[in-house]
């Protein structure tokens, strides 16, 4: 009976984490540099305005088609100041995470936070928008509807707090032996102040938390751009 209980001990998982760039490549930080776009009046961008368009009498169903079916996007200017400064200001990675026990580990719950700051975000890859349309179709008449988001098990939900924005990625069980990866996930805008990102794994198997930290390098490169920049763009 004590062989059994000493076996029994024995059998625990060990949980080890490493961190993939998109060319997954282990990386041991996780360093970045960007052009954070400061635009012009950005909270208080104009409305897309309609422009007169010519009858083409060529070509006389074309104007009424385009009238009737879509529709002016009026938030155009404010959703391209968003997308300009999301695609200039993200980086995305992996995490993977690798079960060398004698055990499985089950209801396994990986936290990636860092503290909550005005720009930073935390994003999964398949929910990052493309860029906007001044023009829409009846199928994309919400900005939220030009894409189709392929969140899958492995990608994260996000928790917003005061202090912190967190990641959790949910696996239902990790075998001995066997390594799962994550979603990608994009850090966004993030200030040249962060100097780590904080990870906390949970499993039923553990007898307490285990916690990482991935070192962070920034250079955020502050970046004044006019609202012709923006339409030019």
């Amino acid at each position: 009976m004590g062989a059994k209980f000493i076996e029994s001990q024995a059998r625990i998982p060990k949980l080890g984490l490493k961190i993939l760039r998109d060319d997954d490549n282990t990386i041991e930080q996780l360093s970045f540099e960007y052009n954070n776009l400061s635009i012009e009046n950005q909270r208080n961008l104009p409305d897309l305005k309609e422009k007169p368009q010519s009858y083409n009498p060529l070509h006389p169903l074309e104007f009424n088609f385009i009238s009737a079916l879509s529709r002016l996007n009026r938030d155009y200017y404010r959703e391209l100041a968003e997308w300009a400064q999301e695609s200039n200001g993200t980086t995305s990675f992996r995490l993977q995470l690798t079960n060398t026990g004698t055990s499985f580990a089950a209801d396994v719950k990986i936290y990636l936070s860092a503290p909550a700051t005005e720009d930073l975000k935390l994003i999964n890859e398949d929910d990052i928008k493309p860029k906007p349309k001044r023009r829409l179709m009846p199928s994309e008449f919400s900005y939220n509807n030009l894409f189709t988001s392929n969140s899958t098990q492995s990608s994260a939900y996000i928790s917003e707090e005061k202090d912190f924005i967190t990641a959790i990625f949910s696996f239902k069980k990790i075998q001995s032996g066997e390594t799962l990866t994550t979603d990608y996930i994009c850090l966004s805008r993030p200030p040249q102040s962060l100097t780590s990102l904080n990870i906390k794994i949970l499993s039923d198997q553990l007898m307490e938390p285990l916690s990482l930290t991935i070192p962070v390098t920034i250079i955020e490169n502050k970046v004044a751009i006019t609202f012709q920049d923006l339409e030019n763009m």
